[in-house]
């Protein structure tokens, strides 16, 4: 495809920004561009939209003819109603977080083995081994990339303000 062929919105956007599209059969999707590929001229974007947020990540990213999109309506990530503006989408590799959440993995997995031999002596050891052991598997399979799932962060900002209703919830099951 052409330079001259390719549509005004491009000129709007570039990758990784959000926005509305609109298709030339008057469907709005609200996306994230993913990337353009010049050559086939199809665009690869991640649907964002109210309608489709319990997609898995295959359902989520689509492909389409950039010829098909009328008009694109780039928005500010930040201007975004949450989850649309959610600072910790494109989370990167971070070493130090695979290193706590590979000690939490293995105090859950191969740790919990001696404290349960240890307190089952005690009495309500076995309740107490539990509740350690619960813990650790609660925290691991909410912050970790699990099955699929973003994985949360600790220092997210849109994290935060939810630990303390995490900590209630938590405490009011052990």
């Amino acid at each position: 495809m052409p330079d001259t062929e390719f549509p005004q919105w491009l000129d709007k956007t570039e990758e990784s920004y959000f926005g509305v599209l609109t298709l030339d059969n008057g469907e709005k999707i609200t996306a994230q561009i993913i990337k353009f590929d010049e050559e086939s001229g199809e665009v690869v974007f991640e649907v964002i939209s109210p309608n489709h947020l319990h997609l898995n990540d295959g359902e989520k990213r689509q492909t389409i003819l950039a010829c098909r999109v009328v008009d694109f309506n780039p928005q500010s990530p930040t201007a975004q109603p949450w989850p649309y503006s959610d600072p910790c989408r494109n989370m990167k590799f971070s070493l130090p977080r695979f290193a706590l959440m590979s000690m939490i993995f293995l105090s859950m997995t191969l740790g919990s083995i001696p404290l349960f031999l240890i307190l089952t002596k005690r009495p309500y050891g076995v309740q107490e081994a539990s509740a350690i052991a619960y813990s650790l598997f609660d925290v691991f399979f909410t912050f970790a990339a699990t099955r699929g799932f973003r994985p949360y962060s600790f220092i997210c900002t849109a994290v935060q303000p939810q630990i303390p209703r995490l900590l209630v919830c938590h405490s009011a099951f052990l």
